[in-house]
């Protein structure tokens, strides 16, 4: 399986290509400063480029079976680079003929399959505080991806951790309806990220995952 990944050269990304290169994918990574990866494999290749800049995001889905975004929005980012970039990475692939995507996307972003859940609601409104006022860019990004063609599958994460995940088996469902938790293990994220490039279990869905 040839894998395109943005948002690599951070924690979770860098994760998430070594994982992909272990299981034995080739891996294409996009990033604007490449340098930051420092991974290297026969089955890597890396595209250097803004996420804003379409052709540069079009030219490097050639042959791809999948894509995965780790894009986030960064606190001191001027204008709309996310839903920009976001925006780009669907339509190229629909130009391109690839139909999963799997991409990562705040807590706080909300959708219909949410049930009630005051607990949940106040933890996701005071990371939305402290992380920064606007963050309305993960909604508009997440919007583009649900209202695309593609056969995708949102994964919403509430705060990182980089402990070992344990024995603490994760929780996937939607606030209200499952007992969700406030954080979530980067190896189990990567982990549940790649299970969904070989399933369809949550097509076309946004749920929580929180050990």
């Amino acid at each position: 399986m040839k894998i395109v990944v943005f948002g690599a050269t951070g924690n979770t990304g860098k994760r998430f290509v070594r994982k992909a290169l272990k299981e034995g994918s080739e891996v294409v990574v996009y990033a604007r400063q490449p340098e930051k990866l420092l991974i290297e494999n026969d089955n890597l290749t890396v595209h250097e480029g803004k996420i804003t800049n379409y052709q540069n995001v079009y030219d490097s889905l050639r042959g791809a079976d999948a894509v995965v975004s780790l894009l986030g929005r960064k606190e001191a980012a001027k204008g709309t680079p996310l839903s920009t970039g976001v925006s780009h990475i669907v339509n190229a692939m629909q130009e391109r003929g690839i139909n999963r995507l799997v991409a990562v996307t705040s807590s706080d972003v909300k959708t219909p399959q949410d049930g009630t859940s005051k607990r949940f609601s106040l933890m996701t409104a005071g990371w939305k505080v402290a992380k920064f006022k606007g963050s309305n860019e993960h909604a508009n990004a997440a919007d583009i991806i649900r209202q695309s063609n593609l056969d995708w599958t949102l994964v919403r994460v509430p705060v990182l951790s980089d402990k070992p995940s344990g024995e603490n088996a994760p929780t996937v469902g939607y606030p209200g309806r499952h007992n969700l938790k406030n954080t979530l293990y980067r190896q189990t994220l990567v982990d549940f990220l790649y299970e969904q490039l070989e399933t369809s279990d949550f097509s076309k869905e946004s749920p929580v995952l929180s050990n």
